[in-house]
């Protein structure tokens, strides 16, 4: 029951905020990337790393590192300089367990897989376990000679239809998992409670043990 009032007070808070205005995601300029981290919200001082994407979709370089910047899960990274993607971002450490209400230490990082700097910074570079699941399935369908850019959004359409969540808003804008980040009042307010409500399965299964990547084969 407790955890159920967990996760309706993050509903909330989500809806109250997409109501009210306020500020969140996007990128920044140069080769700084930003975003939020949600597995739920990870806390400050969380790890960010950015790997370089082989076109087999196997990790290469570290391509830059960062951290999250508050306990809304906010994160900034700077890329190297002259890299330009396709390159996947991972977050470790400190997040608020959606099921439990604490501040526990993640079994699993979470990840984003993004094309180019120039869309990371264009407000789709959020973390969270649906952008995971896309990662997975992006990485998979590149290591079978797919393009980059094709494999992201089909892999992202395909992450939020195992979950039930529309890929458009209610305004017609398509809807990828990189791009959602539930603290954002431009969020489609039901959009965001559906992803909280799948980041909280998505917890639910780590934490009985399954690994996001087998889920997502």
């Amino acid at each position: 029951m407790r955890r159920i009032a967990f996760v309706s007070a993050m509903l909330a808070a989500v809806l109250t905020l997409a109501n009210c205005g306020g500020g969140g995601g996007g990128g920044a300029a140069g080769s700084t990337v930003s975003g939020t981290g949600l597995k739920g919200p990870y806390q400050t001082g969380a790890t960010v790393t950015v790997y370089q994407l082989n076109t087999n979709g196997t990790r290469a370089a570290v391509a830059g590192q960062g951290q999250v910047t508050d306990n809304a899960g906010r994160y900034t990274a700077t890329i190297t300089p002259g890299y330009n993607g396709p390159f996947e971002i991972v977050i470790s450490g400190p997040y608020v367990d959606e099921l439990s209400g604490q501040v526990v230490t993640t079994p699993q990082p979470t990840s984003v897989v993004v094309p180019d700097v120039a869309t990371a910074q264009a407000g789709q570079a959020n973390v969270n376990p649906i952008a995971t699941i896309q990662t997975e399935l992006a990485k998979q369908a590149m290591a079978k000679g797919a393009q980059p850019t094709a494999a992201i959004q089909t892999a992202g359409d395909l992450a939020l239809q195992s979950f039930g969540i529309p890929t458009t808003d209610a305004n017609g804008n398509p809807v990828s998992p990189a791009s959602v980040d539930i603290f954002n009042p431009n969020t489609d307010p039901n959009i965001a409670a559906q992803v909280l409500v799948a980041s909280a399965t998505a917890s639910a299964l780590v934490n009985q043990g399954v690994n996001l990547t087998t889920f997502a084969q």
